[in-house]
């Protein structure tokens, strides 16, 4: 039976994935009704507003679930948001078993979903393929627990470490695989940051080039001096999504009603000695809802965040170059350490291969 389980929530768990990153805020979510060993319907939460993933399946059979076991990938919800309580469905549709993978951390269900079911002689059975369901939706509880987004740097470096020449030279250190997959990775985050020098420099379009998948996502600039050029492309593409400008309190106003003009948003934060507190970049971030910020260069603002250890799954695409220059630009300086146990401690998750360039994700190491 306990492998039943996990078969189903295996699907659960992949269904879930559809919903992307179009869930944002919201966790993914995936369901599957099944009676008599057989899938009656399967559903998954679509995007933020959109019926859950319970409610999806369970539309599809109105009427024939009397019975029938639920397998889902989040406890239900037992509170009026958007939409109405899931668990107030289930009820209703008279299922007889709800196996779910792990506890909603949302302190407004916590539990309290289970409870209800149970309450209503509904049988729970919780934490079947726990670990997967938690993998899939990291960034959202990472957001319950902290109130602030779960923060991916992606990093693409030669062996010595360095992620341009002297001249400020890059392209391409990565192959065309890791670039491929970078977009894809891009695909899955709710929004992407860059500093002002990589705008300055390459004027890159910062959205997802994929096949059947071309999408701009939500754009954050790290500009204190606000120095972004108005011809910047991130500026002026049809079809995006609002580009948000993080710069100071003392920006110039003129330069900012112009850049808003252009449809850009235009975040004023304070700074000490010229320098963003990211503590408090990520908790004005989270209060807007981010919940997944993926960074991608330069070496300044990489530091900035490693250096605060603000850093929470490292990506680092590693090409076969050694460059040798010693003012070649590096990700990583600005932080004095006498002894190696100093240093930011990581887990690594994965290693793979793409192209002749290796690929290697960590995570912070938790206490």
């Amino acid at each position: 039976m306990i492998e039943n389980h996990q078969k189903f929530m295996d699907l659960a768990i992949e269904i879930a994935a559809k919903g992307g990153r179009k869930t944002f805020p919201n966790p993914k979510v995936g369901a599957i009704v099944v009676k008599n060993g057989k899938i009656l319907a399967t559903g998954y939460h679509h995007e933020a507003g959109a019926p859950h993933a319970e409610v999806d399946a369970l539309n599809k059979i109105t009427g024939h679930a009397e019975g029938a076991t639920l397998y889902v990938s989040l406890e239900p919800c037992c509170h009026f948001g958007k939409t109405p309580p899931c668990t107030e469905r289930i009820i209703k549709e008279k299922i007889g078993l709800v196996v779910c993978a792990m506890e909603d951390p949302n302190p407004l269900v916590a539990g309290k979903g289970f409870e209800a079911l149970e309450r209503s002689g509904i049988e729970v059975i919780k934490n079947i393929n726990n670990s997967e369901a938690r993998e899939l939706n990291k960034e959202f509880i990472h957001f319950m627990h902290f109130n602030k987004p779960f923060v991916t740097l992606k990093i693409a470096s030669t062996l010595d470490g360095k992620i341009a020449t002297s001249s400020g030279n890059s392209k391409w250190i990565s192959g065309e695989e890791s670039r491929k997959y970078v977009h894809r990775l891009r695909s899955e985050a709710q929004a992407i940051m860059v500093g002002v020098n990589t705008i300055i420099k390459d004027d890159p379009q910062l959205n997802v080039r994929l096949e059947k998948h071309s999408e701009y996502i939500p754009r954050f600039i790290l500009d204190p001096e606000l120095c972004i050029p108005l011809k910047a492309g991130v500026l002026n593409d049809d079809g995006r999504e609002i580009t948000h400008l993080i710069t100071s309190t003392t920006a110039d106003s003129d330069k900012i009603k112009a850049i808003r003009s252009l449809g850009a948003e235009v975040h004023q934060l304070p700074q000490r000695d010229g320098v963003f507190n990211h503590e408090e970049l990520l908790n004005y971030l989270g209060q807007m809802g981010m919940i997944s910020l993926f960074i991608e260069g330069g070496g300044n603002l990489a530091s900035g965040f490693l250096k605060h250890n603000a850093v929470d799954r490292f990506l680092l695409f590693m090409a076969p170059i050694l460059l040798g220059d010693p003012d070649g630009i590096g990700f990583y300086k600005n932080r004095k350490c006498e002894n190696i146990t100093d240093g930011i401690k990581m887990n690594l998750v994965q290693s793979r291969q793409f192209g002749q360039d290796i690929f290697l994700e960590y995570r912070k190491e938790t206490e």
